[in-house]
């Protein structure tokens, strides 16, 4: 009998992961400190993610062919 997968797929949202975090802070001084968390924690993702496009993007252009040799 087959079961269910429970995992979720990953997401590109921008409020998926740390930055989904942001609302659980309270008002006040960490507050402002916890946004800077988040806003540098999405700055990091989104330049990581534009790491891994350009190296995809560069082996492909440079025909690495179904192998996956460059």
């Amino acid at each position: 009998m087959a079961t269910k997968d429970k995992r979720e797929a990953p997401t590109k949202e921008p409020t998926a992961g740390k930055a989904a975090m942001a609302p659980l802070m309270t008002a006040g001084a960490g507050a402002s400190l916890g946004a800077a968390v988040v806003a540098m924690a999405a700055l990091m993702e989104a330049a990581a993610m534009r790491a891994v496009h350009a190296i995809f993007f560069i082996s492909i252009v440079q025909g690495g062919g179904e192998t996956g040799h460059l």
